[in-house]
């Protein structure tokens, strides 16, 4: 199978979305070429200053692919990366905010605030004569882009990036300074439009061997909310994994998407979202014994 084939996206509307009548906010890509793969997710805010949360996760998730094809045409080795990595992880979270405020900013012009979105947004931002142009648009972001020998990811906000080993296994990746808001209601998180926005989008870069197989996988909160721990999102993932190997990406993408409606019915009732990223096929399928 020709490793293009290993990847998918795939975004479902919410059951509680479809309840209220409110489009899909969740937005996700996947995209690949012989140099790289890249995947995202993007979660629009629910709540009503967000109206336009919907156009803000798909702005983000563009501007973030455009500013990753740019570091990976620019960083085609870790050799190359690893140079003055942190100054040109700095500009990558700059270029990526001023790439997601341009699009705001030309669509806005384009299709200016409407009476009827100020007052359903609430009393005091229809009364604003001032306001973030960005607010609106609230969206977190994700994002794996898988280079040769190295592997670099971005997180804001909420969601999980999982990364599946060679060996078959999973596990969560964390960054350590990132704030984890367990002790807040369910709409606390992160945003790309907050006034310090450049402050928690958090980088990781690292070398990785060329041919290793691993797979990174990244998801929703609507999806990594819905289970008690981390062990049951990682067994979720990767039977998604498995399953479009056995089948194919168009059939995969099409079940997949039917059972996290299933899902989303009976947990969260929140958007679903998937991505996946991987330079080489996942080459492993360990059973439930752990034998390969």
């Amino acid at each position: 199978m020709d490793f293009p084939e290993q990847l998918f996206a795939v975004s479902v509307r919410g059951a509680s979305h479809i309840k209220a009548g409110t489009p899909m906010q969740d937005y996700s890509l996947s995209a690949v070429t012989e140099r790289y793969s890249i995947a995202i997710v993007c979660d629009g805010h629910g709540a009503a200053k967000h109206f336009r949360s919907e156009f803000g996760s798909k702005f983000a998730a563009e501007a973030t692919q455009e500013k990753l094809v740019a570091f990976a045409d620019a960083n085609p080795t870790w050799e190359r990366a690893r140079e003055g990595l942190d100054e040109k992880l700095s500009r990558l979270r700059l270029a990526i905010l001023a790439e997601w405020e341009h699009k705001i900013e030309g669509y806005t012009l384009m299709n200016p605030f409407t009476e009827e979105e100020r007052k359903k947004a609430s009393p005091s931002f229809a009364a604003r004569e001032k306001y973030s142009l960005t607010q609106p648009y609230g969206t977190t972001l994700l994002a794996a882009l898988v280079m040769g020998d190295y592997s670099l990811l971005l997180m804001v906000g909420d969601g999980a990036i999982v990364r599946f080993m060679p060996d078959g296994k999973g596990e969560v990746v964390t960054f350590p300074s990132k704030k984890v808001y367990d002790d807040q209601p369910h709409s606390a998180t992160d945003s790309l439009c907050q006034p310090n926005a450049y402050d928690v989008i958090f980088t990781h870069a690292v070398p990785r061997e060329k041919g290793d197989g691993s797979l990174y996988a990244l998801c929703s909160d609507g999806i990594s909310e819905a289970f008690v721990n981390d062990d049951y999102l990682i067994r979720l993932l990767k039977s998604y994994i498995d399953h479009r190997m056995q089948v194919g990406r168009e059939q995969a993408e099409a079940e997949i998407a039917e059972n996290l409606f299933k899902l989303s019915q009976k947990t969260t009732e929140d958007d679903m979202s998937l991505a996946f990223a991987a330079m080489e096929a996942y080459r492993y399928d360990v059973r439930e014994d752990g034998e390969q």
